[in-house]
């Protein structure tokens, strides 16, 4: 059905199949399912700390300040490899810090704004 929200109440029934005095029966609704999967949105896959953790890790900046700190230490500037050493931990917590709390925060979210019907077949 197309642009079902453009048509009237009595259309979007009779486009579904469906009885607007009794509803699907219980063997229709099952086979729905089956075809379309329940009416719920789909819930994003949660994610590990260590996982979080492993893609801060894995950042452009991460590898190219790494390859700065490597390149420091092979002409002999320590002090230098040791403050951009001193960045890529600094930026890494603070990455994976910002990134846990949002997330945190958005799973809270969720939960407040659950909804909840009652529905007749």
């Amino acid at each position: 059905m197309e642009a079902p929200h453009g048509l009237a109440g009595v259309e979007v029934l009779a486009g579904l199949d469906v009885d607007p005095e009794r509803g699907l029966a219980s063997d229709e609704v099952i086979r729905r399912r089956s075809v379309v999967g329940r009416n719920a949105p789909a819930m994003p896959t949660q994610r590990s700390s260590w996982r979080i953790l492993l893609d801060q890790v894995r950042s452009v900046v991460i590898v190219l300040l790494a390859t700065a700190v490597v390149a420091g230490l092979l002409i002999g500037e320590t002090l230098e490899a040791a403050a951009v050493a001193v960045v890529i931990i600094v930026n890494t917590l603070v990455g994976f810090v910002t990134e846990l709390r949002a997330l945190r925060s958005m799973e809270a979210l969720r939960h407040l704004t659950a909804a909840r019907a009652d529905v007749e077949r």
